[in-house]
This record gives structure tokens, sequence and C-alpha cells, in this order.
């Protein structure tokens, strides 16, 4: 049903619980960042209604937030906006892209961003509310509604919430972040839109080459976007399969160049 609240009209998803956003409830929410209330994040395309701060936290109460959820998803935002990340064109779309953020850093830990068994899936608070709530910005202040303003044929469950940190604990790798030439305790967040998950399924390779070999297979398959145009592509790999390449003295940077050849 509709919730207007001080003047701010927004449409709830029927199909998920939504958190009523009191006043009192805002209040806490905006007393999570520094930022002034009023201040405009950006506007949300193809509808091109304003993102301020207050509106964010409508939105990240919404979903079910917790307050301290709010500066990541208020780091995360500007970034999607980007021209290069073609906010517009996903939202209109006949494709399922989504938005996908990861997160490095203390501070996804101190939230309970969670990067281990189950990562993409149920049962984590942080990772369902963060991306709920950029979702939800994308219906309510962006247009994106299916049959609306995007032409998307199936869509994907990405479009539900699509938000993860790493297993620095059992990487033997530096984090993507580090990769990426931050600092390891620096808090980073990384914004891609990626098409359906495609899981590689692989408990029999013990070395490199047949373990790489699989998943570029995967990352080209005839029906995926990859085959027919330059995309971005992200490729989460569990932690005994990066310890099979480590183990084999191959880097962070010694494997991506391996898919990218294969692939």
């Amino acid at each position: 049903r509709d919730v207007a609240v001080t003047g701010v009209q927004t449409c709830a998803l029927p199909i998920l619980p939504v958190v009523t956003p009191t006043e009192q409830r805002l209040e806490r929410f905006l007393a999570a960042t520094k930022r002034d209330p009023n201040e405009l994040i950006g506007r949300i395309p193809p509808m091109m209604e304003p993102a301020t701060v207050r509106t964010v936290a409508i939105h990240a109460l919404m979903a079910g937030c917790k307050p301290d959820y709010l500066p990541l998803i208020l780091g995360a935002l500007p970034l999607m906006l980007r021209e290069e990340f073609n906010m517009n064109g996903v939202q209109g779309t006949m494709h399922g892209v989504a938005p996908l953020m990861i997160v490095n850093g203390p501070y996804a830990k101190q939230i309970g961003l969670h990067g281990g068994n189950g990562c993409f899936g149920p049962g984590f608070r942080a990772n369902a509310s963060i991306g709920r709530a950029i979702r939800l910005m994308m219906m309510n202040l962006g247009g994106g509604i299916a049959g609306i303003a995007s032409a998307t044929i199936f869509a994907t469950p990405l479009r539900y919430t699509a938000c993860i940190t790493e297993n620095s604990e059992r990487s033997p790798w530096p984090s993507l972040a580090e990769s990426k030439g931050y600092a390891k305790d620096a808090n980073v967040i990384t914004c891609v839109m990626v098409e359906s998950p495609k899981l590689c399924f692989d408990d029999v390779s013990q070395e490199p080459n047949r373990l790489l070999t699989g998943i570029a297979d995967g990352m080209t398959g005839m029906g995926s976007w990859n085959m027919h145009a330059r995309s971005d592509m992200v490729v989460a790999m569990g932690p005994q399969q990066a310890a099979i390449c480590a183990k084999a003295g191959l880097s962070h940077a010694d494997v991506h160049k391996k898919l990218v050849e294969i692939a």
C-alpha cells in the first residue's frame, strides 16, 4: 500500500514486510550520520526523483535496515548514479541486471555484513536489507517497476537484494579493495551491475588449470551477456577454490589474468 511520510510518497513492495517509517524511528536513523537531512545525494533515473539523506534514511528504515547501515547506503548510492554505471539503461532494460555491492573493511564486519557460507542467500539482515533499501529507491524514486519503466522479461532474484562482503579471514589473498590500491583497513564499496549469478559447481579439481577452465567456461556461456558484448563480471571463488590456486603459487592478479586469457 502507499505510505506517505512528511510529503515523500512511497510505494511499498506488497510481497515483503515494510517497517513503518515514523518520525521517531527516522530521527534515530538520521542520528547515524552527520550529514544534513536535506542534502541531495542524487536523482534516480528514469523518473529522476531526488534522493536526499532523509529520503535515503526513510527507504533504509522501510527495508529493515539498522541505523548504522545508513552510512554504507549513503556511500553506495552516488557510485551507482555515476554516468558509467548506466542506471537509466539498467532500470529500463529487458535484461535482469541489478547492482551488486561488495564491501571491504572493518565497517562491514562491525555492522554484521556476511561474506561466508550462504552470503548471496537469505538469513543475514545486513546483506538483505541494505540491498533492499537500494531496490526500494530504484522503484519508488526511479520508477523502475516491471511493466512500467522497466521492460525486464524475467528479472532476477538479485533485484530483491545484492550486498556482500569478502571472507577475509579465510582468503589467501588481499581483498578486492586492496587489489584496487586501497589500504587494508580502509572502508571501501565496490559497485557493479551484474546479471543473474551462475553457479560453477566443481568439487573435484585439485589443481588450478582444471578449476579455472571450468570457471572460464561459465564466464563465456552462449546464453550469457558476456558472449555478445564486453561486460563487467564478478567471479566469486570459495576459500577452498582460492586455496587451490594460492597453493600453486598463483596470486589474485594471476588468477584474474588466467581467467581472462581462457575466457
